[in-house]
């Protein structure tokens, strides 16, 4: 059946916006579709509004029918006031601030906090718990349930970034305790990939009911060559200068 919902999550650096999108399929077979790099500087209004513009670009499957982000995540470890400003204009697209946190046992996604200068819902994301589930899935060999599909506009360095850390088990007053630690300076993808999972796990989606809605549209006369869902071109004026 292939994607039948797409999420992203979004990190901000010092001189950049990173946004990776990624689509589930049933049985949590995953696609990643698109990494994109916005360059500048995050204090400027013009950066945010690239993302923007992005964001709200609909995805056309293979079988014709076009697909918009459910749902996106910010990290708001940095330039956190520039990122509430961003995500309480992007709210009514499902666009929030999150924020990760340490721990194990931790749920994937937490009940959302409001007590910021902006009262924005900020969710906090168990990333150990995510990053398990990342490192898990990427052993699982063949297609199919849990089989994350990785393509060929992913280079080895974003497959570095993507298995950048390793779990170490620390003790703590005779308790185990799971920690990550960096393997290779940048984590980007991985970090992206924690955000895109939490995403969706924001939606608690029944991929089999999705899936039978999609199965009623026609599929096109002409078979499309791209396998996987591309980005489809917004011709509209975009959401954040409409609303200044």
């Amino acid at each position: 059946m292939g994607v039948l919902v797409i999420t992203a999550g979004v990190d901000v650096q010092a001189d950049r916006l990173e946004a990776l999108v990624v689509g589930h399929g049933k049985a949590d077979e995953l696609w990643f579709l698109d990494h994109r790099i916005f360059y500048g500087s995050p204090a400027s209004d013009d950066l945010w509004q690239e993302l923007a513009d992005y964001l709200l670009e609909p995805w056309r499957l293979p079988n014709g029918k076009d697909l918009k982000i459910a749902q996106t995540l910010v990290d708001s470890g940095y330039e956190t006031q520039k990122v509430y400003q961003f995500v309480k204009r992007m709210a009514p697209y499902r666009v929030n601030a999150s924020k990760g946190i340490g721990g194990t046992r931790r749920p994937a996604v937490g009940r959302p906090s409001k007590s910021n200068s902006a009262r924005v819902s900020v969710f906090p994301i168990g990333t150990i718990t995510l990053k398990d589930v990342v490192f898990s899935r990427l052993k699982v060999a063949e297609p199919g349930p849990a089989y994350w599909h990785i393509p060929e506009t992913m280079d080895a360095e974003w497959c570095y970034q993507l298995t950048s850390e390793k779990a170490v088990k620390r003790w703590s007053r005779g308790i185990p305790r799971t920690e990550y630690i960096k393997l290779r300076p940048r984590n980007e993808a991985l970090d992206l990939s924690v955000l895109s999972l939490a995403s969706f796990a924001m939606l608690n989606v029944n991929t089999e009911k999705v899936a039978s809605r999609l199965e009623d549209v026609r599929k096109p006369e002409v078979e499309m060559k791209q396998p996987f869902p591309f980005r489809i071109k917004n011709k509209k004026p975009s959401w954040v200068k409409r609303h200044k």
